[in-house]
């Protein structure tokens, strides 16, 4: 395995782990709390990080690494979409008709409240915890996305045609 290689597989990895370990800090360490859309966010950069760490089993050929590598890299894109989708909901384009941001005053009858209290909003998805400047951690996961899955393409590239980067 080059060096090249290991970039191509560390660098979804170590993205992997980073965004969980914010994410995670967010919610425990600062007390915010994930909305449906958040939480859809983790999943596909769970499955980066398990494709980029089994890319590095011994048995695999060089085929199914690049192939784990690029999945990772599409499953970093698809975390950017379901991202720049959020911060459309947080600024308000569109509307999420996830169980996360119904408004409690739309309560019109006996059925809807006790649809309500069934499927408790613990946050609503277009009201994010925080922001910066008018950046959310929904915008930040845009570009921190976007750069990771664009990068980790390019470093497989130079791997293909046999270049260090």
């Amino acid at each position: 395995m080059n060096f090249a290689y290991r970039r191509s597989s560390l660098l979804p990895l170590g993205a992997s782990v980073l965004a969980m370990a914010a994410a995670l800090s967010a919610q425990y360490g600062l007390g915010w709390k994930p909305c449906e859309l958040c939480l859809l966010q983790r999943i596909p950069i769970l499955l980066a990080g398990m494709a980029a760490v089994g890319s590095f089993y011994p048995s695999k050929t060089q085929a199914v690494r690049r192939l784990l590598v690029m999945l990772s890299a599409l499953l970093f894109f698809i975390t950017s979409a379901v991202a720049a989708y959020h911060v459309g909901v947080e600024q308000h384009w569109w509307e999420y008709h996830g169980g996360c941001s119904r408004d409690p005053d739309e309560v019109q009858g006996v059925i809807d409240f006790a649809a309500a209290l069934a499927h408790p909003v613990v946050i609503r998805c277009d009201q994010p915890p925080w922001e910066w400047h008018g950046i959310t951690m929904a915008g930040l996961n845009v570009l921190y996305s976007a750069v990771v899955s664009v990068v980790t393409l390019l470093l497989l590239k130079c791997e293909w045609s046999g270049k260090e980067a």
